[in-house]
């Protein structure tokens, strides 16, 4: 069984926006919490700096990186930390377009930087096991100032159809996003050990997943117990036999 499939066929894409911002120094974008929604945004052309709301470490982006913010959580991302940043709302609705992808240009005239992001919405939102248990960032770095290869190869797809006015241009810039996100998830659970993949199997088990009593009260306390839950030694799960953690955390 391929768990982390199975996990992907509970989740169902609404809607997605795509937009390619052409950024110049001082640049400063801030993007409010989109409660339900995950968000991406890659590094083009030039470098920049991430904050997480909340957060005090920044993280320094270059050409290539790609971040996913799969609960929609508040950040700012800007040319120099000590930028003062607009809100991104501001800046869409300034440019009064009606489609699902854009093109915006901003800033003061600097060095430029190229981001391209997209926001999109599952249903089920945060109530989806997969979606609860991801991070709040994650971060995919480039490749001597490229994106990895199989982002590489998507975003000239989806640069080329946001540029076109083809008919049914927009389903199939939703279905390249799709294939990011999914992209982003798999990078994240290869490279996070075999815990997490032990994770991914967990929430594949053909109990429901509500039926678990013992759940965290705190969803983002869920990573840390799913961890321990399926990493841990031989178990015993309501309805579903017993499970041992090398059936859970095999590869």
């Amino acid at each position: 069984m391929d768990a982390l499939n199975e996990v992907l066929r509970t989740l169902h894409l609404k809607s997605t926006v795509s937009c390619r911002s052409e950024l110049s120094a001082p640049w400063g974008l801030r993007v409010p919490h989109f409660p339900g929604h995950a968000g991406f945004s890659v590094v083009a052309r030039g470098s920049c700096w991430l904050e997480m709301e909340g957060e005090k470490k920044q993280i320094a982006l270059a050409g290539g990186d790609f971040v996913m913010f799969p609960h929609g959580s508040a950040h700012v991302m800007r040319d120099a930390l000590g930028t003062r940043p607009v809100n991104i709302e501001t800046l869409v609705g300034s440019h009064n377009s009606s489609h699902k992808s854009l093109s915006l240009s901003y800033g003061g005239g600097g060095a430029l930087t190229t981001l391209v992001c997209g926001c999109f919405e599952f249903e089920g939102g945060e109530t989806n096991p997969l979606i609860s248990a991801l991070p709040a960032v994650i971060h995919i770095k480039g490749e001597e100032g490229r994106a990895v290869p199989w982002l590489e190869t998507t975003l000239q797809y989806l640069a080329s159809e946001t540029a076109s006015t083809l008919p049914g241009a927009e389903t199939v810039i939703g279905h390249l996003t799709d294939i990011i996100f999914i992209q982003a998830v798999r990078a994240y659970i290869s490279s996070a050990g075999e815990c997490k993949r032990g994770l991914v199997r967990a929430m594949a088990l053909d109990r429901p997943w509500h039926s678990f009593t013992t759940l965290p009260s705190n969803p983002g306390q869920l990573p840390r117990w799913l961890c321990g839950w399926a990493c841990r030694g031989p178990l015993s799960l309501p309805g579903s036999g017993n499970w041992s953690a090398s059936h859970l955390c095999s590869t």
